[in-house]
């Protein structure tokens, strides 16, 4: 209900409160993923479906992953998940059209041109895919192959419904009147959807109607749109962006997002800076030539620190326009400006899609193509950016910095605070538990024995000493370690736990196991005990026996989950209260635990009680 009326942070907190009574579900990480990516929390988005594909990684949920990538700004990952998609399913058009559209953003445009002829090959129903196609040839001014695939489109997409792509085709064919009349038919079939009218908002933008993009845009944030990461790279919307009134727009949506994202204590990622050093060249006069990479060429910029603006000289530009780097799409006008020398110079506005510095990345950048500049090249001023802080370093130096935004970054330093955390913790918990074990314990079952009541710490100490036991097992006799660690975090609501093992054979107590089960008729059983008060080495086998069978109760019964007869080892899992563990060490050392201890914090609810079920076949058995 709450997706449905898209209140996302309601549908995520119902899905939180479900998981936390019924336990996990993957349908749950599946849906709620989709609730965290409206929201525009894409690293919570990705870390739910990851959680869904540890168990099946299908078509489905590569792709929407993929896409939350793609929302991130993570392209490679977003291409990594689209590439494992086609794999899995090589006709399904929606993979190659995204991939194709990962390549555009990244500046590939052959190999989002090879997706979308890939992708027509493999199915032919797909108009997103002639869409795609058909934008790249236009740029390319191949407009009559263009206007080709943008016809197949209005030929296969006739339906007016969520994914129809035809509006744009029809603008792109020339034909805007019935462009918005067929937007406005998409609106009417689900008037509630926030998607529909940021289209129409992408729609007027590209047909030059700011005012109508912009009171749609607002139409979409009312309904629920908070995708602000793609406003930031669409270029569907760069004929606006720079509007203030579009500025000002997305600034009072994005406050009010985060004032809702508040009262469910959700918020959106916070941005770790990160300094990346690059190689560059003095020149005479306080310039610096760096290397960049502008819309996937790699050039030389003119780092000015006094110029104000963007500027790149008509050697460059005309070669990009030739190359496909630059298209007609991203000349926004005319400017005048003065040079160095005092002289007036006519420019031409256009729109760097992406600029790449470094590990900084900036989209839509707008500079100013210079007609009477000269050959110099690409020229930035130090006005010129928002996003990146430079810092020249000192002449003898031959780098400089920039400093970006990388919530990867982020991510990566908390996960080695919580690893490193957790080590240390796992070494407290270990080193108190042994020194507990040699100094502490028997103070602690006097006191037990005299019916005097623990201490917090005498408790806390027991239950680290029930930890080192458990950590101390495991390398030796992980049948011992496992009854530990399900005392540790099974919960009490748990009553039995069955146990998947090989019985074990071949010493004195399995062997008056099996006699015992031999004597058994179906519907019949039998209590077996054994002494525990023996030292055994862990990777003894009467030892691991006796972890696992004793005391039990023998039966043998049809098996309800499978219909088959066998048999069944029960035993209540419940330390002893005057017994103690002999863990045999070697020349005849060995480390005593008092049971009784366990025991205590047991009845205390701090280690549990269960039922141990294991069970065997009949036929395994005799």
């Amino acid at each position: 209900f709450y997706e449905a009326t898209h209140k996302y942070a309601e549908a995520v907190r119902t899905y939180d409160d479900i998981e936390a009574e019924y336990g996990h579900y993957d349908q749950i990480n599946v849906r709620r993923s989709d609730c965290y990516s409206e929201l525009g929390l894409y690293e919570k988005a990705i870390a739910d479906i990851s959680t869904a594909m540890e168990k099946e990684a299908n078509w489905n949920r590569l792709c929407s992953r993929g896409d939350y990538y793609r929302l991130s700004g993570a392209l490679d990952a977003a291409i990594a998940d689209f590439t494992a998609a086609i794999e899995e399913y090589p006709k399904g058009g929606y993979a190659y059209y995204k991939r194709g559209w990962c390549y555009e953003l990244k500046g590939e445009r052959k190999n989002a041109l090879e997706d979308y002829n890939m992708g027509l090959e493999m199915t032919e129903d797909y108009p997103y895919l002639y869409l795609m196609r058909g934008e790249l040839l236009l740029q390319e001014g191949n407009k009559t192959e263009a206007d080709a695939d943008f016809e197949k489109v209005v030929q296969k997409d006739t339906i007016a419904e969520n994914g129809s792509c035809r509006q744009y085709a029809l603008h792109f064919l020339g034909w805007d009147k019935e462009a918005e009349e067929w937007m406005n038919k998409i609106i009417a079939e689900d008037p509630d959807d926030a998607g529909h009218y940021y289209d129409q908002a992408c729609l007027y933008a590209r047909m030059g109607r700011p005012e109508d993009s912009i009171a749609a845009l607002r139409k979409a944030f009312e309904k629920g749109y908070r995708s602000f990461s793609h406003i930031r790279v669409d270029d569907d919307m760069d004929a606006v962006r720079d509007l203030p009134a579009f500025k000002a727009l997305v600034e009072e949506y994005e406050a009010r997002h985060a004032e809702y994202l508040k009262q469910f204590e959700l918020s959106m990622p916070e941005k770790e800076e990160t300094v990346t050093e690059i190689a560059v060249k003095r020149n005479p006069g306080g310039t610096f030539e760096i290397p960049c990479d502008i819309n996937g060429l790699a050039l030389q910029m003119i780092f000015d620190t006094g110029a104000s603006d963007v500027t790149i000289s008509s050697v460059e530009a005309n070669f990009m326009f030739k190359n496909g780097y630059l298209s007609e799409k991203d000349i926004k006008g005319k400017k005048y400006y003065q040079i160095a020398n005092g002289q007036i110079s006519e420019g031409t506005t256009i729109t760097l899609r992406e600029v790449k510095i470094g590990n900084a990345v900036l989209h839509n950048v707008i500079g100013d193509w210079g007609l009477g500049i000269g050959d110099w090249g690409l020229g930035i001023g130090d006005c010129s950016w928002d996003k990146v802080q430079w810092n020249v370093l000192a002449p003898s130096q031959s780098t400089t910095r920039t400093t970006g935004s990388s919530s990867n970054q982020s991510n990566f330093v908390m996960a080695k605070k919580i690893l490193l955390a957790l080590f240390v913790l796992f070494v407290a918990v270990f080193v108190n538990g042994l020194i507990y074990t040699f100094h502490g314990q028997e103070k602690s079952w006097d006191k037990v024995c005299k019916g005097q009541a623990l201490n917090v710490y005498e408790c806390a100490s027991i239950y680290t000493m029930h930890t080192a036991l458990w950590m101390f097992c495991w390398p030796a006799s992980p049948a011992a370690a496992n009854e530990v660690f399900l005392m540790q975090f099974t919960g009490p609501r748990v009553d039995t736990v069955r146990h998947r093992c090989r019985f074990i054979r071949n010493s004195v107590l399995s062997e008056r196991v099996v006699k015992t089960m031999k004597s058994l008729q179906l519907g019949q059983s039998k209590r077996l005990t054994y002494n525990g008060n023996v030292s055994y080495a862990l990777t003894d086998k009467e030892h691991k026996a006796a972890m696992a069978i004793n005391p039990c109760v023998i039966s043998r019964e049809i098996d309800r989950k499978t219909g088959k007869e066998c048999f069944f080892i029960r035993l209540d899992n419940t330390w002893p209260l005057h017994s103690q563990t002999h863990i045999g060490l070697w020349k005849g050392a060995e480390i005593v635990v008092q049971e009784g201890l366990f025991r205590y914090i047991q009845d205390k609810g701090l280690i549990h009680h269960f039922v141990d079920e294991y069970c065997y076949p009949v036929k395994e058995i005799l």
